[in-house]
């Protein structure tokens, strides 16, 4: 979504604009209280605090200059801005991963069927060795018996 707000723009790297656009003026926000004050409500923000290098540029003023008559910047351009969205929360959503972490995932699992397998040979080698005594004590027992 996009909300439009109104504000004018106020220039700090006063240079750099003017050697790109040589055919705009920038002007200083006055010093004048009742002036100034009325500059920075049409300025439009919240806790700006202007210095010295701040300027205001010609196209907010009608003609496209600063005049006796027209003092106070009133030309104010229309800003589109994101506003910020909520994240989804729908099953598709919320259910997606990251592919990284599906990786790290794999790796995850891959090394606990390396391990599983590994637990899983000992095991049986625990197992042959104790068929083996159990066979070795069958044939014992039945040797005993014989006597």
């Amino acid at each position: 979504m996009v909300a439009l707000v109104e504000q004018l723009v106020v220039f700090l790297n006063v240079i750099a604009i003017l050697k790109k656009n040589p055919e705009l003026s920038l002007y200083q926000i006055p010093t004048d209280m009742k002036l100034r004050n009325m500059w920075l409500h049409l300025i439009g923000r919240a806790s700006f605090k202007p210095n010295k290098c701040h300027r205001v540029c010609s196209k907010h003023f009608v003609g496209g200059k600063k005049t006796c008559l027209h003092n106070v910047p009133t030309v104010v351009q229309k800003v589109l801005l994101p506003t910020p969205t909520k994240p989804r929360t729908t099953f598709k959503c919320v259910n997606r991963r990251d592919p990284n972490e599906d990786r790290c995932i794999i790796n995850e699992q891959a090394e606990q069927l390396t391990s599983s397998r590994n637990k899983i040979s000992k095991l049986e080698h625990v197992v042959e060795t104790l068929e083996q005594k159990n066979q070795e004590y069958e044939e014992e027992i039945s040797k005993l018996k014989e006597k």
